[in-house]
């Protein structure tokens, strides 16, 4: 992908948290509605373990409480599904070189990438 990222994927909240009680990666992309546990609950326990590990959550769901629980959660970016790599590398590149999520204006306006 260019980055220099190793991924690692996990199919359910709870194989993602087994993942990330072993190892820190430098951010989290995590799906809002999964098996099992969802992502607020995932998030959750990620931040018991990791209160500082960015995170980036991905849906397709239009609900407002979820936004408000998140980024009192510190996730302050979320991508809106459908989504392109490029987005991806976007928002992860951004993460891992500590830019501001006001860096992608244009593209957050556009709707695919949005603050919280």
């Amino acid at each position: 992908d260019g980055l220099g990222c190793r991924v690692r994927a996990a199919g359910s909240g709870r194989e993602a948290l087994e993942l990330l009680r072993d190892s820190c990666p430098g951010a989290v992309l995590l799906d809002l509605k999964m098996p099992g546990m969802d992502g607020l609950e995932v998030l959750r326990e990620i931040r018991r373990l990791h209160p500082a590990l960015p995170v980036v959550l991905m849906t397709a769901y239009g609900e407002v409480g979820w936004q408000e629980a998140a980024a009192a959660l510190g996730v302050r970016q979320y991508l809106l599904k459908p989504f392109s790599l490029s987005d991806v590398r976007q928002v992860v590149h951004a993460l891992l070189e500590g830019a501001e999520a006001g860096d992608f204006r244009e593209e957050i306006e556009s709707g695919r990438r949005t603050n919280l």
